[in-house]
């Protein structure tokens, strides 16, 4: 049997409002998620601020361009996943397609940010959900 699908979440925080958030201070990021069950990973989806109540009222600490890659137990071979640019025209929780599926399964992920939509030096996340079977 297939198993079915399942859709695994970790929260930042559980609150998304713009006075919560993951809040990381460099020029880029490197952020590890370790899974609670090993997962074949098709999607990620990644929340910022909602348009109404941006922090300090600006976008200038959503993030823009990142890449995902699935990481071994040991954590030493990298499997890269996609790269995707976070459009703040669009609404505040953005799903991207993984479009270099591997049909291993990983327990660690790596998100790597290395741009924000402002030249403020520092990105907040509200929340990251990692969807496959």
């Amino acid at each position: 049997l297939t198993p079915t699908f399942i859709a695994l979440a970790f929260y930042f925080q559980p609150d998304t409002s713009s006075e919560y958030c993951w809040f990381f201070q460099d020029s880029w990021i490197e952020v590890l998620i370790r899974l609670p069950t090993p997962v074949q990973l098709a999607n990620i989806t990644i929340q910022h601020a909602l348009k109404i109540a941006p922090p300090l009222g600006t976008f200038s600490s959503t993030l823009t361009d990142f890449i995902v890659f699935g990481l071994d137990e040991e954590g030493n071979k990298e499997t890269l996943l996609g790269a995707f640019t976070y459009d703040i025209q669009k609404e505040p929780t953005h799903t991207f397609h993984l479009s270099c599926v591997s049909p291993r399964a990983f327990t660690v992920l790596k998100l790597i940010i290395w741009s924000s939509w402002g030249e403020s030096g520092y990105f907040c996340i509200y929340q990251v959900q990692v969807h496959g079977k």
